[in-house]
Order: structure tokens, then C-alpha cells, then sequence
């Protein structure tokens, strides 16, 4: 290796997450991802955030099921540095990406993965769709997702530790991160309540490990139970119970088809790693080939049953969010009146599920029934896969089961997946690395550039759609419209609604004593109602921003928006109608009075 130049530092492979870094938040900023409006959630985290740096009081609006915590505290310099506006704060979490890319890049290098496929998984971290997109909003998944990588970045470094005190201040540094990290997402607390734990029970040989590890359980353990007490008694928080009903027929099935929705999510997510296998075809027999195919049609044609979102029964993305935005399905949205366009149509979606499905089903069939290629080699220093499902195992069944148990009562959403996405891609490239080949085929770079491309262009396109409606929005201002006089989309709706009365109303939230929020409902016709409109009883819109027109609206004196996309259809616009007959007034919600 080359000493005394930079040349060595390139060379050896210890530059390459910093490029994967640099390059995704490149890409991601290439989508000009600026724009004054609420993406998603973030509008009331975002709120509090503002009162936090103006105030340093942590206040919530009635919508954070989260705690928020350290993500507040972290945005707080940001916006006193670059000014008060809703881009300074999500730069906060484009620099959390980064390192999160960086992070990935680490646990799959200390994981065994060799140079060329740790580079490849981190690329596919940083710019997958469920990932890129968040990295430019203030949604809080980005801050459990990195606490989480830490975490297993840190325990990574704990378990090939070489003195006993080293492992000790890696394991101790886990468990501090890990408390402190799940303030701003709470399943970020499994770090510290499971996979610290289990580090320390692996490591059970080394001095002090176990103790360390029982000391830190008990620790993170108080620290959660007094941290949820505290956002328990907090003015305008939303509870949420990991049990929120009875166990029935119905919610049994809920639970069945969101955990199968979120599973065939992650194998898409994936499927740049999981097309490697299909290079395996060619080894086969034709009748194993007809098998599999037949199987992947039975498996796609069964899987139409399972029905998520509204979203088309059993067709990809299967569950929503984030993937369904940057325009895979022409999503029925429950914000603005008719549905966004698309660019993939049904028989592109029928295809694509099919072709992933297969995918899986090859992989299956691989794993069970061929032999392992003696002729590949993991590095030396490289972890067995044996620890590596001992160290990341429990983590990943407690984190599947956090995910599904909600499911049975609640929406589950594309989002949750990062974390699991992460250790899915370490065990797939291992897999590959260990059983196929230590590199991965052409196909695979060719589908991991196709979902990169895809993922900016459609993130450039969900952006350029929020500033056509800042746009819509300016142009009502401008006429004298105020904002509760029009609905806007629920990520525009509750700032008004916040701005007019200090709250959300949603009926989860314990007012506190003395407090009585009086209002006069909108009375809207059923086809302009939105499933937002409870929560934000203070606007009593005459118009609409909408993609399409509906029966219960007209068009209005302002023209449409229009904007352009990267992906087809090319030309869209945001529509301003007009209620056909206004019968409510834009009377503001009564002020909170005690």
C-alpha cells in the first residue's frame, strides 16, 4: 500500500463510504428538493421544531405519535444558522443520510463483505425509494433509522474488538446511543433493550461483557419507562398502544395480509441483490424451470387477495407510502380531491409483481436445493455468517414483530422497512458472496441503476407537485383567500389548522383539564369530504386544490397549476375548484380558552 500520499487511502477501500455518501446526497440534491410545504408528517414536527428553537420548550400539536426528542434538539441549530424555514430544518436530515449511507457501508464492510458488493449495498441504500426521499423531509424515520445503524455499526465494532477495554466503550457507546437514539423514534429502544443485550451475550467470554450488558439493559429499561411516562402526560401528544383492540377474525387478517404486504415490499426493495440468483437459471432443467415459473404465477395470482391502502389488490409496491408516490400507482389520495397520475398502468404492475415474486421464488429454490460453490472465499478477518444471525437475529424478530402486531389495527407503511431493508441486504450479499460468487452479476447493477434513476426522478417529481401547490396556494393568497378558506392538502390543512387554534383535533389526544376546543364542523358534500377534515375543523373550504375534478366541484375563476415531471406523464397541473354550492362559511375555529 502506498504511504505518505492520499493514493492509499483510495486504494484500500477506506474512501469508499465516504463516496457512496458524497455521491448519494449529490443525487439526491440534483432532484432540487426545496419547497415550503409539509411532506407527509413532518409538517407538525416541523412546527414543533420551529417552537423549540424560538422557545427551547418541547411542545406538541396533537399529531406526534413519536417522541421527537433528540431530532428537535438536532434541528435546533440548523434553522438559528439558515433562518426559520422548513428546507433548514430537513437539511438536518439530508446530514443524517449521509452518514447513514456511510454507517451501511461500515456494518456490511465488518460484516465480511468484500470492497466491491459493500459499495453496491451502500448505493442501494442511499438511493433506495423508501431511504432517498425521507433524506430531504423532517420525518422522524430517518432519525430511528440511523440510530439503528449505529448501533449495529458500534456492536459490530464491540464484537472484533481486540482489548477487553475497547469492546467495553464500543458496547457502552451502543447502549448510551441507542437510549438516548430512540427519543425521536421509539422502535429505535429495541437497540438497546435487544441487540446490545445480545452483543454483550455473545461477547459473555470477555471480561466484564455480561455485567456491562445487564447494566445497560437495566439502564435503557428505566430511561424508556420514564421517557414514555413523561410524553404520556405532555399537553396535545398522541398516544399509541402497541395493542389497540381485540383479537378477532378480522384483525387476525388484517395482520396476515400487512405482514405478506410488507415482506413483498422488501423483496422489491431488494430485488437488485435478489436478481442475482436469476443468473442461476441457465443450470437448470427445463422442467425446473417450467416449476418455478409455474409457482411464481400461482404465488402472484394468490397474493391479488391481499388488500392494503386501497391500493389495487396484491399488485407492487403491495404496501404504500413512499414507493407509491414517486409514481408506481396512480394513488387514490385521501388529501386532495381525484388521484395523482402514474407512470407504471396496471399490466406494467401485473408484470413487475410477477417478475419480483419469480425472483423470490428462484432465490428460495437456490438456497434449499443447490450446493454451495466451494470455489468463493470470505476475507479472513470476516465474521462467520453463524455470528452474524446469532448478533442481528433477535434484533430482526423483535423488530418484524413490532411491525406486525400494530398491523392487525393499523395502516403499515413502506417506511418501517429501513432498518430490516438494511439487514436483508447484508444477509443476501453474504449469501451470494458465500454460496455464488464474490461478485455480483451485470443484472444486478443494471436493476440497482434502474431503481436509482427511478427513485430521483420520481423524487424530483414528488417535490415539483408540492411546489405547484405552494404555487396554487400563493395564487388564492393573492386574491384574498385566506388559507382556512380553502383545503390544501392535509400537510397544508393542519399548519392552518395549528396556526388558528394551537391543535390538531384528533380524538386520541386527552385534552388537558380546562381546555375545550369549540367548533363548528364543515359540513362538506361526501365526495369533497376528506379523512383529514375531522382533524382540522377550522377550515371550511370553499375551494379545492385537486388533481382531478370531482362531482362535488366546479371549475373556479383561477386557472390550473401546471408542472413538469421527469417521469410520464410529463405534464401534470394542480387544479383550483370550487365547491358547487358553499354553505359554510370561513369562520375560524374559536380559540383554546380555559
Amino acid at each position: 500500500m502506498a504511504t505518505g500520499t492520499g493514493r492509499g487511502w483510495f486504494a484500500d477501500g477506506r474512501a469508499d463510504a465516504l463516496f457512496c455518501s458524497i455521491f448519494t446526497v449529490l443525487a439526491v440534491l440534483s432532484t432540487k428538493p426545496f419547497t415550503e410545504i409539509g411532506l407527509i408528517d413532518d409538517w407538525s414536527y416541523l412546527r414543533t421544531a420551529f417552537v423549540f428553537a424560538r422557545t427551547g420548550r418541547l411542545v406538541y400539536n396533537g399529531w406526534a405519535t413519536a417522541m421527537l426528542g433528540w431530532q428537535i434538539v438536532w434541528a435546533d441549530p440548523f434553522l438559528k444558522l439558515f433562518g426559520y424555514s422548513l428546507t433548514a430544518a430537513r437539511m438536518s436530515t439530508l446530514v443524517l443520510s449521509a452518514i447513514c449511507v456511510w454507517l451501511a457501508h461500515s456494518i456490511f464492510r465488518l460484516s465480511g463483505i468484500n470492497r466491491r458488493n459493500a459499495n453496491f449495498g451502500a448505493m442501494a441504500v442511499g438511493l433506495s425509494p423508501i431511504i432517498a426521499p425521507f433524506s430531504v423531509s423532517f420525518m422522524s424515520d430517518t432519525c430511528g433509522f440511523f440510530v439503528i445503524l449505529l448501533c449495529i455499526y458500534l456492536c459490530l465494532r464491540a464484537y472484533v474488538a481486540v482489548s477487553d477495554r475497547a469492546m467495553l466503550a464500543w458496547l457502552i457507546s451502543a447502549g448510551i446511543a441507542g437510549t438516548i437514539g430512540g427519543t425521536a423514534r421509539q422502535i429505535a429502544w429495541l437497540s438497546v433493550l435487544v441487540l446490545v443485550p445480545t452483543t454483550a451475550w455473545m461477547l459473555r467470554r470477555r471480561r466484564g461483557a455480561l455485567f456491562t450488558g445487564a447494566a445497560l439493559w437495566l439502564i435503557g429499561a428505566v430511561s424508556i419507562y420514564a421517557c414514555m411516562q413523561w410524553f404520556k402526560h405532555q399537553p396535545y401528544s398522541v398516544p399509541y398502544p402497541l395493542i389497540q383492540g381485540p383479537i378477532n377474525l378480522q384483525t387476525t387478517r388484517q395482520l396476515i395480509d400487512h405482514t405478506s404486504a410488507l415482506a413483498l415490499c422488501l423483496a422489491l426493495l431488494t430485488f437488485p441483490v435478489l436478481a442475482a440468483w436469476l443468473k442461476m437459471l441457465p443450470r437448470f432443467r427445463a422442467g425446473i424451470i417450467s416449476l418455478l415459473t409455474l409457482i411464481a404465477l400461482v404465488a402472484t395470482d394468490l397474493f391479488r387477495f391481499i388488500t392494503i391502502h386501497d391500493l389495487e389488490k396484491g399488485l407492487m409496491p403491495w404496501t404504500g407510502y413512499m414507493v407509491d408516490r414517486l409514481g408506481v400507482v396512480e394513488f387514490p389520495n385521501n388529501s386532495l380531491i381525484g388521484a395523482a397520475p402514474a407512470t407504471f398502468n396496471h399490466t406494467g404492475r401485473v408484470i413487475a409483481s410477477f417478475v419480483v415474486i419469480a425472483a423470490l421464488v428462484n432465490f428460495f429454490y437456490c438456497i434449499l436445493f443447490l450446493k454451495e460453490n466451494t470455489n468463493t472465499s470470505v476475507p479472513p478477518a470476516a465474521l462467520s455468517s453463524k455470528t452474524l444471525l446469532h448478533l442481528f437475529g433477535p434484533f430482526a424478530v423483535a423488530y418484524i414483530l413490532l411491525l406486525a402486531i400494530p398491523s392487525a389495527w393499523a395502516n403499515t407503511y413502506d417506511r418501517y422497512l429501513m432498518s430490516l431493508f438494511v439487514l436483508t441486504l447484508l444477509g443476501l450479499l453474504r449469501l451470494y458472496q458465500d454460496r455464488v460468487s464474490p461478485r455480483l452479476p451485470a443484472l444486478s447493477y443494471a436493476t440497482l441503476a434502474a431503481f436509482s434513476i427511478f427513485t430521483i426522478l420520481g423524487t424530483h417529481d414528488w417535490f415539483a407537485m408540492h411546489n405547484a401547490r405552494v404555487a396554487a396556494i400563493d395564487t388564492l393568497h393573492k386574491a384574498n383567500i385566506s388559507s382556512s378558506q380553502f383545503q390544501a392538502g392535509f400537510e397544508y390543512d393542519g399548519f392552518t389548522q395549528i396556526d388558528n387554534v394551537g391543535t390538531v383535533v384528533d380524538p386520541r389526544v386527552k385534552l388537558p383539564a380546562g381546555i375545550e376546543l369549540q367548533y363548528a364542523p364543515p359540513g362538506l358534500p361526501p365526495d369533497c369530504a376528506r379523512l383529514f377534515d375531522p382533524l382540522t375543523p377550522s377550515v371550511h373550504p370553499i375551494y379545492f386544490l385537486a388533481y382531478q375534478k370531482g362531482p362535488c366541484v366546479t371549475d373556479s375563476q383561477f386557472a390550473p397549476v401546471p408542472y413538469r415531471t421527469w417521469l410520464p406523464p410529463f405534464q401534470r397541473q394542480i387544479l383550483i375548484l370550487k365547491l358547487q354550492s358553499p354553505t359554510q362559511s370561513a369562520d375560524l375555529l374559536t380559540p383554546l380558552s380555559e
